[in-house]
């Protein structure tokens, strides 16, 4: 397993620095089942940085500038080249095998002398398709020819891997290895069928009772199968094996398919959307960080460290979930206890790799043992989930079923009353009808009565009705022969500006008198003397229906372009025409409610045009004053 291997490395490197030269190993009596490690102290380390040595170099290199510490990782980049001795005490003619389990190691070369001084160079790794592997094992495996008794023979092995790759090297006999490796398949064969198994069981489950969250868990069991399979070698062997590229791409995809669908499933199984919102919103914005930062080594390789942020999500719900268990959450505790075998699979590997638990076939394979442990106690999950959720369901429904028959009973009661109050009502509406006939009969009487004052109110209110609409015409003539005679004076002789305002009483009468004497009935543009035109939105502007030009009631006038109102234009253009004295600027600044400079300025300006209009017409004696609006 990738991770195991490179802690592997980590405590190796931690603990070889002391070191001048490997020990030989010794091969005993009585070795039929039995395997040596090659420790630390049995190899030396040299480190070829710029890949630059031959196997002749190395053989003459005197191997004393061991393996240094390159900041708590492997260097990916460089070559490495591990140097043993095997000295044969064993009398017994058997087999022997060089295996490692660092089986994501790309390129590995084992160096194997001969009799005469001369070696042979078997070649393997994970990018090798498996049909080339001198063992078709999942793991990388060479025949060891170790000697007659009481020889010494030294061995090399060349790596070069960008993988994270750890030397753990064992030397097994044929019978130990095939006893192993039987044992090792039956029990991974027994976790993958299990795996399987409980997947295909829960697919039955999600298609009979329409329940999301049993396809979440196939999902998070299918990747924890793909996960494992990418891990252990075993999706080589049998699944791609003439496509060993596959591998290292599967294992570095599979962890995000497997922490994706783990916390998928947590959270539809945690109900957090449901019962815990904000909660569950900082664990998907948690898992999203995690991922960004994970997929991060596709363009930065260097920052392999960050592939920890794996596990993060697996901690998090795992608190989570403790959190709603706390707060009454009763589904929640097999949940617990499944995700507590991960964690304390993840501790034993933890004390494997700093040396505190022997490596052995239960704690290599302790997260194997921890995901099967924690799918079962997920399924015994769901089962306690669906039964708490059965049993909610019951209750319920005998609720529904105790407040059905209160209601029952309540309903009976009510069509009692009901029945007791029909019985009375028909005898209150025999009684009312009678009362009704009675009264029917005074009212038809009372009827005709009103019949007979309403007609003569009726003549009555046509006659007021004539009245009234002679009193109005008369009202209206006499209002408007006011209006003509105050009209008249206006034209005719000075007057108040009390009197001038009701004529001109704003600004609105000003324009529709402007208008009518500016256009009155014949429209004439003066770009185009086109006749027609259409009103825009303001009602006292003209457009043009040809070349569109727009003109204002007051362009043109000497009312273009005031900044006061109109209507006291008017009266000042009024009493300016007419010579009127009977008001300083001063009275007529208070009268207007208007500046002095702004009633200076007008009446100069219509002085001014009066003066021109003198001198180029002889007429302007006969002139009235509101002609003069449109003639200057």
């Amino acid at each position: 397993m990738r991770k195991v291997s490179r802690l592997f490395l980590i405590a190796f490197l931690l603990q070889s620095i002391s070191a001048i030269a490997g020990d030989t190993l010794i091969l005993e009596e009585s070795t039929l089942y039995k395997e040596y490690v090659l420790e630390q102290n049995y190899i030396d380390v040299i480190l070829d940085k710029e890949g630059k040595y031959t196997f002749p170099d190395i053989q003459n290199h005197p191997f004393h500038d061991k393996l240094q510490i390159i900041n708590n990782n492997q260097d990916r980049s460089a070559t490495y080249w591990i140097r043993f001795r095997i000295k044969n005490q064993s009398r017994e003619d058997r087999g022997y095998l060089f295996e490692t389990y660092s089986a994501n190691t790309e390129n590995l070369e084992l160096y194997v002398p001969l009799n005469d001084n001369k070696y042979i160079v078997k070649h393997a790794g994970e990018l090798l398709p498996f049909s080339k592997r001198e063992y078709l094992n999942k793991n990388i495996a060479f025949d060891l020819p170790v000697g007659k008794f009481n020889e010494t023979k030294t061995y090399y092995v060349k790596v070069k891997s960008n993988n994270f790759t750890g030397f753990d090297f064992r030397i097994k006999s044929n019978n130990y290895f095939v006893y192993y490796s039987a044992n090792e398949y039956f029990l991974l064969g027994s976790f993958y069928g299990m795996l399987v198994l409980m997947a295909i069981y829960n697919i039955l489950l999600s298609l009979t009772s329409r329940k999301k969250v049993y396809l979440y868990y196939v999902l998070y069991v299918l990747s924890g199968i793909l996960f494992t399979l990418a891990e252990d070698r075993v999706g080589l062997q049998y699944l791609w094996p003439s496509h060993p590229e596959l591998n290292p791409l599967i294992g570095f995809y599979s962890p995000v398919l497997l922490m994706i669908a783990y916390s998928v499933y947590s959270l539809s199984f945690l109900e957090l959307g449901k019962y815990f919102k904000t909660l569950n919103k900082f664990v998907i914005s948690t898992v999203v960080a995690c991922l960004i930062l994970y997929l991060t080594q596709l363009w930065f390789p260097a920052m392999i460290a960050i592939r920890e942020v794996f596990f993060i999500p697996f901690l998090l719900i795992y608190i989570v979930a403790i959190y709603t268990l706390i707060k009454g959450r009763k589904s929640s505790r097999y949940f617990i206890i499944g995700s507590s075998f991960i964690l304390v699979s993840v501790a034993i590997i933890v004390l494997r790799l700093n040396l505190i638990l022997e490596p052995n076939f239960l704690t290599v394979y302790s997260l194997y043992y921890g995901l099967v442990a924690e799918i079962m106690v997920f399924s015994l999950a769901l089962a306690d989930r669906m039964r708490l959720l059965n049993k909610e369901k019951e209750d319920s429904q005998n609720e529904i079923i105790r407040q059905l028959e209160e209601k029952k009973i309540l309903q009976e009661k009510i069509n009692r009353e009901l029945e007791e109050k029909n019985l009375l009502k028909e005898k209150v509406n025999r009684e009312l009808e009678q009362k009704v006939r009675e009264r029917t009969i005074q009212l038809t009487s009372k009827n005709q009565q009103l019949e007979e004052a309403n007609q003569k109110l009726k003549e009555l209110t046509e006659q007021v009705n004539e009245m009234n609409v002679k009193l109005d015409l008369h009202n209206w003539k006499l209002v408007k022969d006011v209006k003509e005679a105050i009209k008249a004076r206006i034209f005719d002789k000075k007057v108040s500006f009390e009197d001038f305002s009701t004529i001109f009483p704003n600004e609105n009468s000003c324009y529709q008198f402007l208008e009518d004497l500016k256009w009155g009935e014949h429209f004439e543009c003066r770009k185009c003397k086109n006749a027609k035109y259409i009103n825009s939105k303001n009602p006292f502007l003209r457009k043009c229906t040809k070349c569109g030009y727009a003109e204002s009631v007051t362009a043109y006038t000497i009312f273009h372009g005031v900044r006061f109102p109109i209507n006291k234009a008017f009266y000042l253009f009024y009493i300016t025409c007419n010579n009127d004295t009977s008001h300083t600027i001063e009275e007529l600044c208070n009268l207007l409610s208007i500046s002095k400079n702004t009633c200076w300025s007008f009446k100069n300006k219509v002085k001014d045009k009066l003066e021109a209009f003198q001198k180029k017409s002889k007429k302007y004696e006969e002139k009235n004053w509101e002609k003069m609006i449109v003639d200057i």
